[in-house]
């Protein structure tokens, strides 16, 4: 036998060790936030607090 003998718990250690170090490519990319506004009002609101709608709708 070789010098390299895993017992049972060191080798569920591992496997349970696995997930931890791949989660660094786990993080979400940044979220393109597009809005769009129903009617004016929700514009100007929007305007207001500093957040360019991508369209604003002119339903009547």
């Amino acid at each position: 036998m070789s010098g390299l003998l895993l017992s049972r718990r060191d080798c569920l250690k591992a496997l349970l060790a696995l997930p931890l170090l791949d989660a660094a490519s786990a993080l979400a990319a940044p979220a393109d936030h597009r809005i769009v506004a129903i009617n004016w009002l929700a514009a100007e609101t929007l305007l207001s607090l500093g957040i360019t709608p991508l369209a604003v709708s002119d339903g009547g």
